[in-house]
């Protein structure tokens, strides 16, 4: 059975699937379908697959699995599954609680099979299993950051403008150009190479264009998509195809006129003026498509069918009609055909593109994360499943799919095999989504999979719904009322009703008595002044006005924020209670700069603010000088002194902030300073660098370049720091040019996980507020349009016999999305009712996250604010009409229950949430590195640290090389080891080794280096009370025999050979003790390597 439970906000979700992973884990089915305990859990977890959206979500679902468990065989009395699960698997509670305990230790001890992870996670390790069949090797790495990948494919097309001339050059300028003038049309930046800094920024550069090859429309396509693109002459065959096409519809509209002409000829017949005009302006039109308004006019004279004088005799209307349907029809083809006309040189960039980032990621035997999916799908694709478990390592026979709503279409296509297959041997599985949560389709998320599509892939007795109101057990009386209300009648003023039709929640019992605050204040619109003159400058005005309007309603909006922050901590709210949710970054900016602008202007009531911008790791001034002297370093390898410059400038500012010095006077302490002293260390820094890891270089900068109070404060993002340089080595080495290159990319979008129990105010978008809960919540700028139109892909198999016969069509065509008729209609108006959907459901996440007190700010200026406004109209009497109140701010147009007190909410003041007294609290320690400045100069033990040349020098150098020599063989590779690794130049290298190879070829030292001995590289060995000594070389021959050598680079001498003697005598009488052998089995030389001398002991 395929249990699925709609849950909507604060219904308790993850209770919900806590409790159905108990009863999968600790039960048994019987043939009867029902669970009763199993006594002997051993190693039920391996069969169970917990599938969540996000890490975040995956680790908070083990500990509460496990937590539960451990409560359960301690304490069952305790846990609030108790009851639920003696019921579900009848059995008592001693009997449950010894199952857990058994279950508890089972899964802990075998920890690697606790199957709860994300989607992503779970189909990297199918893909790890079949890397053979789909081309890649063991080891590929998987690229998390699509857009550092996409930005290398962009930069790549203006590298090539430079670098490649003929046909294909010409085609990419032409593609660019058409860019180029779209752009400019569309109000946007001539410089198409610019990369926006904000995702979230709408623009037309080509970075946020190569996006759409994450789109699943180009993925599942994208095999035909690429295998037309590889042909150049594809693109423009197709285009002279549909010019060709329109010329032939301007013809067949010229020959309907011709006919219908011909038919109002006859006897009798008085054709009307007004019809005959319109047929003359088509005939000497040399484009009848261009007249205004065509189709309107077309279908009206269908409708009217005016085509004779009343006195006149009769024709044929309906075969007038037919002729004008053709006409009609023919329109809709002309503007298909020239909506793709208008975009087919975007296939072109999108191929070019989408090449040079496959050339990357073959070069670095790499993957995308988001083409995971893809491949994984040809996987799956016709293959036996029970083939796939076997791969795998696992037979997995639950499923528990949680934020279904989520889940894309291809990924439920490749996990559907997977719950039929479980299904098919009687498991049983859990979905849980809500439709009304989903606001990730731009991460090809499919609600329609929760809403319809399970009805279709399973049948009617293969599947159970949840059924009655659920319960919210997150919000107040008051709030869970006012959002029943207006979902429900947003819902069907967007005809959404039937995605809504279980918006309506009861309120839970322990919130009952709690009533909860809800507000909406309005900002009112001044009358907008019309022109009289009857010129068309009133449209620009309008267009003015409303630039000037959302301007002025964000202002507003913002300092009501202020005014109410304030009276939220004047009632006892702590700042922690608080979030302030944007539907943009740009718009969530607005709210913290002002309130940053009230700490400077108050600074007897600061209020603290946490946000996704606070928490980036390039805001931390210790990470800024650190990338700073790296690019001075850089520029001293592109030995550009100038460059060096305003790095400097940059350091010595960022120094002087974290000092205290306000902007202005850090930057002009900045630029009149002079940094000798960091010049000479950069210098000798560089010198260093060149044979020093990348990440051992930035722990001696953090070491050397900031103070220790900085270092404390900045300890989590110089963490997330390494981390990433570290992850940068792992992938693509240690250059310090290359991994700025790739920081610029990457480093804006990395970010540090902020932390549960600071006390701020959380600023945060609608979107990553998904899933959280927040005791007041306010919503500054409540006022956004549902749908806007855009550039969509398009499939051409719905309409393929509309286009040009006899010429390679493209799987998938851009088009604009606008109002006019097209062979796109259909699919433009699914994507449509998708992106009214899309803003409908963020409004319901935004509106859902509050517990206790929920304020808005909107204006009657976009959609969202308009039907606001109607919604209100309607609450005047009935179960949420508004409470008379002493507010006497005229903005506030609703207002539901009474402002609350924070001390008169339990669950606010009780201790739920404190730390047990057996755990303790602790402060990160602050970053440390380590201080011996010789220890860091030998993070590789290829680093020598005696004065090159001398004697003490050469000796080290050498033993270091003959440590990975087991046979002659192995000699110049250790040596070509040494020179890459820069402890020795060319000319030591080529000197040396072809002193070790004269050496090697010593007959006398053949059995030494033989390929059957057994080595025993610098084995300690312990000699009386010296200590442990390491021999140079110990090894066993196939006869048993054993030699010791040890190897001398200095000159011989009396001293030195007894000396010597009695030290390898040492190792010998250790290695007789240590093996238990006789002394006659083992030998011992002292060998002087540049006389060649041989000492036997």
């Amino acid at each position: 059975m395929i249990l699925i439970n709609k849950a909507s906000a604060g219904s308790g979700k993850t209770y919900t699937l806590v409790k159905e992973y108990l009863i999968m884990l600790l039960g048994k089915k019987t043939e009867g379908g029902n669970y009763i305990l199993d006594k002997h859990p051993n190693d039920n977890h391996r069969y169970i697959l917990a599938i969540t959206f996000t890490n975040k979500a995956t680790e908070e679902m083990k500990s509460r699995i496990v937590e539960t468990l451990d409560v359960l065989a301690s304490n069952p009395d305790e846990s609030p599954y108790i009851t639920d699960l003696t019921t579900m698997l009848g059995a008592s509670k001693d009997d449950i609680s010894k199952s857990a305990g058994i279950a508890e230790r089972q899964m802990l001890e075998d920890y690697t099979n606790f199957n709860v992870c994300t989607i992503d996670t779970f189909f990297q390790k199918i893909l790890r299993t079949f890397a053979y069949e789909v081309n890649l090797s063991s080891n590929y790495g998987v690229e998390l950051n699509d857009e550092y990948v996409v930005e290398l494919g962009v930069n790549n097309l203006k590298t090539r403008l430079h670098d490649e001339s003929g046909k294909k050059n010409k085609s990419l300028s032409h593609w660019l150009w058409m860019f180029v003038q779209d752009s400019i049309k569309n109000g946007s930046s001539w410089d198409v190479f610019y990369k926006p800094k904000s995702k979230k920024t709408v623009d037309n550069s080509l970075y946020n264009f190569a996006k759409v090859l994450t789109n699943e429309v180009v993925k599942k396509n994208s095999k035909q998509l690429f295998d037309f693109l590889a042909d150049p002459k594809n693109i423009q065959a197709f285009n002279v195809a549909l010019n060709s096409g329109i010329t032939n519809l301007i013809s067949e509209v010229k020959e309907c006129v011709d006919e219908i002409f011909k038919m109002l000829e006859g006897p009798g017949i008085k054709a009307n003026k007004n019809f005959t005009n319109f047929l003359d302006a088509l005939n000497n039109s040399a484009n009848p498509f261009l007249i205004k308004d065509l189709d309107k006019k077309v279908g009206k004279k269908i409708a009217d069918q005016s085509f004779v004088n009343k006195n006149s005799a009769s024709v044929n209307d309906i075969a007038i009609c037919d002729c004008l349907t053709q006409i009609l029809d023919n329109n809709t083809v002309y503007a298909s055909y020239k909506k793709i006309l208008d975009l087919t040189y975007q296939l072109g960039l999108l191929g070019d593109i989408n090449a040079s980032m496959q050339d990357f990621t073959n070069e670095n035997n790499t993957i995308l994360l988001s083409g995971t999916n893809d491949i994984v799908k040809r996987i799956i694709d016709g293959c036996e499943t029970p083939f796939i478990y076997e791969r795998i390592g696992m037979y997995l026979h639950n499923f528990l799919l949680d934020e279904f709503q989520d889940t894309s279409r291809m990924q439920w296509e490749n996990l559907l095999p997977l719950v039929r297959n479980g299904l098919a041997n009687g498991h049983d599985s859990l979905i849980i989504g809500d439709v009304k949560q989903s606001i990730y389709r731009f991460r090809n998320s499919d609600p329609q999979l929760l809403h319809s599509q399970l009805k279709v892939d399973f049948s009617n007795d293969s599947i159970k719904y949840n059924e009655g109101r659920s319960i919210n057990w997150r919000s107040a009386r008051n709030i869970v009322h006012w959002n029943n209300a207006f979902f429900q009648f947003l819902s069907m003023a967007l005809n959404m009703d039937e995605f809504y039709a279980d918006v309506e929640q009861k309120v839970s019992p322990k919130n009952e008595k709690l009533p909860g605050h809800v507000v909406v204040a309005r900002r009112e619109i001044p009358d907008k002044k019309k022109d009289t003159d009857g010129s068309n400058d009133c449209e620009i005005k309008n267009d003015d006005n409303s630039n000037d309007n959302d301007s002025n309603f964000k202002e507003w909006a913002i300092e009501k924020m202020i005014v109410d922050l304030q009276s939220l901590l004047a009632r006892g709210f702590k700042q922690k209670d608080i979030a302030v949710l944007s539907n943009t970054n740009r718009e969530g900016q607005l709210a913290i700069s002002r309130i940053m602008k009230w700490n400077i202007e108050n600074p007897d009531k600061q209020m603290k603010v946490v946000s996704e911008e606070s928490l980036l790791v390039i805001s931390s001034p210790a990470v800024r000088i650190v990338v700073n002297i790296l690019k001075m370093l850089d520029r001293c390898e592109a030995h550009n002194e100038d460059g060096r410059e305003m790095p400097m400038v940059l350091r010595r500012f960022e120094a002087n902030r974290s000092e205290g010095m306000d902007t202005s006077e850090a930057f002009e302490d900045a630029i009149v300073s002079k940094d000798e002293d960091i010049a000479d260390y950069i210098d000798r820094l560089y010198e260093t660098s060149k044979s020093a890891c990348l990440d051992s270089v930035v722990e001696q900068i953090i070491k050397s370049q900031l103070s220790k109070q900085m270092t404390e404060e900045n300890t989590p993002y110089l963490l997330a720091f390494l981390d990433s340089v570290v992850d940068f080595m792992s992938r693509y080495g240690s250059n310090i040019h290359h991994f700025l290159k790739w920081w610029d990319k990457v480093g804006p979008g990395l970010s540090i996980s902020s932390p549960d129990n600071i006390d701020a105010i959380r600023v945060i978008t609608i979107h990553k507020s998904k899933g959280l809960q927040f005791p007041c919540v306010l919503i500054p700028m409540f006022d956004w349009n549902f749908d806007q139109s855009s550039i969509e892909w398009i499939e051409t198999a719905g309409f393929k016999d509309k286009l040009p016969k006899g010429v390679a069509i493209p799987p998938i065509v851009p088009v604009k999305r606008d109002n006019k008729s097209t062979l796109f209609d259909k699919e433009f108006k699914k994507i449509a009712r998708s992106n009214i959907m899309d803003s409908l459901n963020k409004t319901y996440v935004a509106c859902t996250r509050a517990q206790y007190e929920l304020i808005i700010y909107t204006e009657n200026n976009k959609e969202l604010g308009l039907q606001l406004s109607q919604f209100l109209e309607t609450c005047r009497n009935n179960d949420i009409s508004p409470t008379p109140t002493e507010n006497c701010d005229p903005d506030v147009v609703y207002e539901l229950g009474k402002p609350m007190l924070r001390s008169d909410i339990p669950a606010l003041n009780s201790d739920d949430n404190a730390l047990p007294d057996n755990v303790e609290s602790r402060i990160m320690p602050p970053y440390s590195v380590v201080s011996d400045v010789d220890r860091w100069k030998l993070t590789s033990p290829d680093i020598i640290i005696d004065v090159r040349g001398t004697t003490r020098w050469v000796g080290e150098m050498l033993h270091k090389v003959m440590e990975r020599v087991r046979t002659p063989k192995n000699l110049k590779k250790a040596f070509g080891r040494a020179l890459h690794r820069g402890m020795i130049t060319e000319e030591e290298h080529d000197e040396y080794l072809a002193l070790l190879s004269k050496r090697l070829a010593d007959p006398r030292v053949a059995d030494w280096f033989a390929n059957d001995n057994r080595l025993m590289l610098e084995r300690s060995v312990t000699i009386g009370g010296n200590g442990q000594k390491r021999p140079d070389r110990v090894v066993m021959k196939p006869n048993g025999e054993i030699i010791i050598v040890d190897y001398k680079f200095g000159d011989r001498s009396d001293d030195n050979d007894t000396k010597y003697k009695r030290q390898v005598a040492g190792y010998k009488r250790a290695v007789c003790d240590a093996l238990g052998c006789r002394p006659d089995c083992v030998s011992g030389y002292v060998w002087y390597i540049h006389s060649g001398d041989i000492l036997a002991v």
